[in-house]
């Protein structure tokens, strides 16, 4: 395998390259339980790895972004910059952004319990509209 095949590989796993990257690599198992928890639970579908402005949220539903913030990710100046302009993109698009602290799968149980009244709001909420999204870039 080349060099440079390995590295346009590795960026469109990252989400960065064209259209053709794997959507199911983007996810950290904590965030990816958490989802499919929400999902049985509640008997919805959550998009996953949703893009806007040129950013990944690790779930959408409706009107609501779901962000699954593990500290070691979300803990450096550099990481808690990006959230902030995610935030601001998000706002930008009236998309409403909530932030879900969970650092392992077996905190879970825990964080579905202290969201529980958070997650009824979103999930529960027949609500089908939806903000406007801009068409991708090229």
């Amino acid at each position: 395998m080349s060099r440079r095949y390995r590295s346009v590989k590795r960026l469109r796993n990252r989400g960065k390259g064209k259209e053709s990257f794997t959507r199911g690599t983007l996810h950290s198992k904590s965030e990816k339980f958490f989802l499919d928890i929400c999902e049985s639970i509640y008997g919805i579908k959550i998009e996953r790895q949703f893009l806007l402005g040129q950013r990944f949220y690790d779930g959408r539903f409706g009107e609501h972004l779901i962000e699954v913030d593990g500290a070691r990710w979300h803990s450096r100046p550099k990481d808690k910059r990006n959230d902030e302009l995610k935030n601001r993109i998000a706002e930008k698009y009236g998309f409403k952004i909530h932030r879900i602290k969970l650092n392992k799968t077996d905190e879970v149980p825990m964080a579905l319990e202290e969201y529980k009244n958070l997650l009824d709001e979103i999930f529960k909420n027949d609500s089908t509209s939806k903000p406007s999204i801009p068409a991708p870039e090229k």
